[in-house]
C-alpha cells in the first residue's frame, strides 16, 4: 500500500496511514477486481500495524470505507462461480463406454465411479471417502455415504444418491456396479 500511495497524483504517505490513503487504496483494489475479504483484510492489517508501531490509527469504519466495502461484497455476491457444466455428450459417451459388454477392466470402474460422483454431485475428493463395501444399488439408485466431504469433516457421514438415469439409453449403472465390485479400491486412481 506505501509504494502505491507513493505513485498517486498528488502521492499520499503511507506513514503514518491515513484515511485517504486507505479510502483511495480499497477504491482502487476494488476497480482491479479484488475478493470479498480484502477490504475487512486491509482495515485489520492497518489497525494492527498501527497497534504494533504505536502509531495514529485512522479511522477505519469511516463511511466511505465501509461503504467501499459493502460495495465490493456487493459486486461479488452477484458473481455466482459455477463450475462448468460437463457436456451432455460426454456423459453419453461415458454411459456408452460403461455399457460396453466386453470392457471390464479397471478403467471401465474408473469411469463408472467418476460418472456416479457427476451423477452425485460430489468432488472426486468425497469420492475417496466412501467405502465400496458400503455402496447399496437398488433398482431406482444407488445408495452410499461419503465419510468426509469438504463442508463436512466430521465423521458423521453425508448421504448420497445416484439415480438410475441414463442419456444414452444404456444400463450403466447397474453394468458399472458389477464391473466395479470386484475391482479393488486402491485401483481407482487418475491415470
Amino acid at each position: 500500500m506505501g509504494e502505491w500511495g507513493e505513485r498517486q497524483i498528488p502521492p499520499l504517505t503511507s506513514y503514518p496511514p491515513s484515511q485517504a490513503l486507505i479510502g483511495r487504496y480499497l477504491v482502487h483494489r476494488c476497480k482491479t477486481g479484488c475478493g470479498p475479504t480484502v477490504p475487512d483484510s486491509v482495515r485489520s492489517t492497518v489497525n494492527w500495524m498501527c497497534k504494533l508501531l504505536r502509531m495514529e490509527c485512522p479511522d477505519c469504519d469511516a463511511s466511505d470505507i465501509l461503504a467501499t466495502r459493502d460495495q465490493v461484497v456487493e459486486a461479488r455476491a452477484k458473481e455466482t462461480k459455477k463450475a462448468k457444466e460437463i457436456s451432455q455428450e460426454l456423459m453419453s459417451a461415458m454411459e456408452q463406454y460403461i455399457g460396453n459388454a466386453e470392457i471390464t477392466d479397471p478403467i471401465a470402474a474408473t469411469v463408472w465411479w467418476l460418472r456416479v460422483l457427476i451423477q452425485a454431485s460430489l468432488r472426486y475428493d468425497d469420492g475417496m471417502h466412501v467405502k465400496p463395501q458400503d455402496l447399496v444399488l437398488s433398482e431406482e439408485a444407488l445408495l452410499g455415504i461419503s465419510w468426509q466431504t469438504k463442508t463436512m469433516r466430521t465423521r458423521i457421514g453425508v448421504k448420497f444418491a445416484a439415480i438410475s438415469a441414463s442419456f444414452s439409453g444404456v444400463e450403466w449403472l447397474a453394468r458399472g456396479h458389477q464391473i466395479f465390485l470386484p475391482v479393488s479400491y486402491t485401483q481407482l486412481t487418475l491415470p
